[in-house]
């Protein structure tokens, strides 16, 4: 029961079997579940929420403070981590601008002139690494913005009004 949990561990990917970080996580946390001394809850976001899924092919969850990145607090893959990263080298990009305006920054062309106006150091570099569409969350506590909850698209096209609702 989660509310009596001292430890919540949320495990979030859409295909854990493919994931050993994931995979070997959730082994270990079920394993203090059942344990006597431990009070851990484990929730399997997907296994829970499988029509939550979102049309997307890359996500970054970062932290972010005072502007500056604290890391990468998880990723997808390689390229969502080198799509995250970027904006922080570049000090330019989706992510930087969702955290500083509070609000979803929703870029369905990365190679639109739009974009490279707004951001022509990462529009660029985003591209030529396969990002054509990115979709940044800022994520807060109260009025305390932390961090932001990134999603990258290999093609240009914005997300379904379902798949924004659900971000």
């Amino acid at each position: 029961v989660v509310a009596n949990a001292e430890v919540l561990v949320i495990v979030a990917h859409p295909q854990i079997e493919q994931s050993r970080a994931n995979r070997r996580l959730m082994q270990t946390a079920s394993a203090l579940q059942r344990s006597e001394t431990a009070r851990v809850a484990v929730r399997d976001l997907y296994a829970l929420y499988p029509d939550y899924l979102i049309d997307v092919d890359a996500a970054a969850i970062s932290l972010v403070f005072d502007g500056a990145s604290a890391g990468t607090l998880g990723s997808s893959g390689g390229s969502a981590r080198i799509y995250d990263e970027l904006q922080f080298t570049l000090g330019e990009g989706p992510c930087l601008d969702a955290f500083r305006l509070r609000e979803a920054v929703l870029v369905s062309d990365l190679g639109s002139s739009d974009a490279f106006a707004r951001w022509p150091g990462f529009a660029h570099e985003a591209t030529q690494a396969g990002a054509f569409a990115a979709f940044a969350f800022p994520l807060q506590v109260g009025t305390a913005p932390f961090g932001t909850v990134e999603l990258y698209r290999s093609e240009p096209g914005g997300l379904s009004a379902r798949d924004t609702a659900i971000a």
